[in-house]
């Protein structure tokens, strides 16, 4: 169960519970009586305790401690109730925070995501937001600070686009190569335009990013193939940086040297912008899966397992489309790295044949257990038929299939993605005093 949380800094936040007190206070004439009462008590209690046994101290200590327990029970009544957007608009005020339309929607995102309703984390919000009301752009902006970047407005702009499209990384590989491959033409047809040495330099960075690249699609060799493992995404995002950063520096070489504005220079400027744009979009869908990946800075034991996050190209498919790829995390490491030896895999594709397909993987030690999960009963039976074949090539590489289940189920794998809370799980608690 979520709850509203915290005391100290009177935010709402998934958690232990904290007390929003609903105070009745005693008033001064009644606080007088009871003062009164409590002084001829205390004196008559004086007497008689000067002409009791130590027995009847005992039992006087006794008492007065039950009904001191009993008056602290009924000082505390707590009750909790289903949280309501009223509660929302409560904390918003009490943050000098107006409650618009958009930002209620953005504090339902917080939540969802276990992000606490704070002054600093709104602040934090707003900058990354620069203006932006569009849901997927609030919700990107909430991804953003619960893994931790702050101070990145761009990877907003990353998730806003990666959610909102899904585009296929193939796709996207394939129109990169040709924006390459149309920029080098234009270059070795006009090398007046850029001196020997530059134009050197942009070819063999671009050849070089063309072998990378070629692992995304079926051109690459079989042994080259792309593995998820060793997909060094942080090096390629660096790479594609550097890139960009080039070739703005050769428009703007072209345009210093007088040459920019003659009929070959701006074919070529348009092939480097056309290149511009194919890059940022590749290197927008690899920064996604990055951030994406990120272990959140806000744990809670509502939330599903915590995921690595890759989607390579299904090549195995006749149309573009993508493989999802979720390996659990060591939930016992800090660094939040994977433990090979135990762990859980999520896969999920989708063919003509077989239609969509998640199958979820378990490991412990050389031990592993499959779930197959389609909707077709079709798809299901082919499973169930090479089952053997699979434990076969499970021992081939001295691991032991302990089970295999094949199971008509659509499994919304978004959900260990991008894991949410349940807004209907937050509760308002109160006490009364």
């Amino acid at each position: 169960m979520s709850s509203i949380n915290k005391g100290s800094g009177g935010g709402i936040h998934p958690g232990a519970p904290v007390i929003w007190p609903t105070t009745k206070e005693k008033t001064k004439q009644s606080e007088s009586v009871q003062q009164s009462q409590s002084s001829e008590e205390s004196q008559a209690s004086t007497t008689s305790i000067s002409t009791s046994s130590s027995a009847a101290q005992a039992a006087s200590t006794a008492a007065s401690s039950s009904a001191a327990q009993a008056t602290a029970a009924q000082a505390q009544e707590t009750t909790a109730r289903p949280m309501s957007m009223s509660d929302v608009v409560e904390q918003l005020l009490k943050l000098n925070i107006p409650s618009t339309k958009e930002n209620q929607q953005l504090a339902s995102s917080m939540m969802q995501f276990g992000v606490e309703l704070s002054e600093g984390n709104f602040e934090a919000l707003f900058k990354l937001l620069k203006g932006k009301k569009q849901k997927n752009a609030m919700e990107s902006a909430v991804v953003s600070l619960s893994k931790g970047l702050k101070e990145s407005s761009k990877s907003v702009d990353f998730l806003s686009s990666f959610l909102a499209e899904n585009p296929k990384l193939q796709a996207q590989t394939l129109q990169l190569q040709m924006a390459m491959s149309q920029l080098n033409s234009v270059i070795s047809q006009n090398q007046q335009l850029l001196n020997p040495g530059l134009a050197s330099s942009l070819a063999q960075i671009l050849s070089t990013l063309d072998e990378e690249l070629k692992k995304f699609s079926k051109k690459g060799k079989k042994e080259d193939a792309l593995i998820p493992a060793k997909m060094k995404r942080g090096e390629l995002l660096k790479d594609v940086n550097a890139l960009l950063n080039f070739l703005k520096g050769i428009e703007k070489k072209l345009d210093d040297s007088g040459k920019g504005k003659s009929k070959e220079a701006m074919e070529l400027k348009e092939k480097i912008n056309t290149l511009e744009k194919q890059l940022s979009g590749f290197m927008g869908n690899m920064a996604s899966q990055s951030i994406l990946s990120r272990s959140s800075e806000r744990s809670s034991s509502e939330l599903p397992e915590n995921f690595a996050f890759w989607q390579i190209p299904n090549l195995m498919a006749k149309q573009v489309s993508n493989i999802d790829i979720l390996v659990k995390k060591d939930e016992n490491d800090e660094e939040g790295r994977i433990d090979p030896e135990k762990t859980k895999i999520i896969l999920r594709l989708e063919t003509v044949d077989l239609g969509e397909l998640t199958i979820e993987i378990v490991v412990k030690d050389k031990r592993v257990w499959y779930i197959f999960n389609s909707q077709r009963e079709k798809t299901k039976k082919i499973i169930e038929l090479n089952t053997k074949n699979l434990k076969d090539q499970m021992e081939a590489i001295d691991y032991v299939m302990i089970g295999l289940k094949a199971v008509m189920k659509k499994v919304d794998v978004n959900k260990y993605i991008l894991p949410k809370l349940d807004l209907d799980g937050y509760k308002r608690i109160n006490t009364e005093v």
